[in-house]
């Protein structure tokens, strides 16, 4: 789903290193979701449980077993979304700015990152 996300926002129709993913990920995770109670997210791997409604049982209110839906995006996920619904860990924060980051640049060699922020003036 990753790479059919990624193709669809970055409009690639052309990709041979995501076909070889696509066809190496079979069997991992489609996706996460945070389990009641929780703090982390866990790994969904079946397609049994992608559109799958947990129902509420009165004897257990919190089932260990989250609701996840895969999501087909035509736009860069929100934080949230990557939050709850990927196993993507957050590596560093960037700091520096009173509000929050809206845009970024890097350089080609990778060597410098520039950030701008929203402000409270026009």
């Amino acid at each position: 789903n990753f790479v059919d996300n990624f193709r669809r926002i970055c409009q690639v129709s052309d990709d041979d290193e995501g076909d070889t993913i696509s066809c190496s990920n079979q069997f991992g995770p489609k996706g996460a979701s945070v389990p009641s109670l929780g703090l982390s997210n866990k790994a969904v791997y079946n397609d049994d449980n992608l559109e799958q409604a947990i129902s509420v049982d009165k004897r257990n209110p919190y089932p260990e077993e989250s609701h996840f839906v895969a999501t087909d995006f035509t736009e860069p996920p929100t934080e949230e979304t990557l939050l709850q619904n990927t196993l993507w860990p957050e590596i560093q924060k960037l700091y520096g700015h009173g509000y929050e980051v809206y845009s970024l640049a890097a350089s080609p060699d990778g060597k410098f990152l520039a950030s701008a922020c929203k402000s409270t003036k026009p």
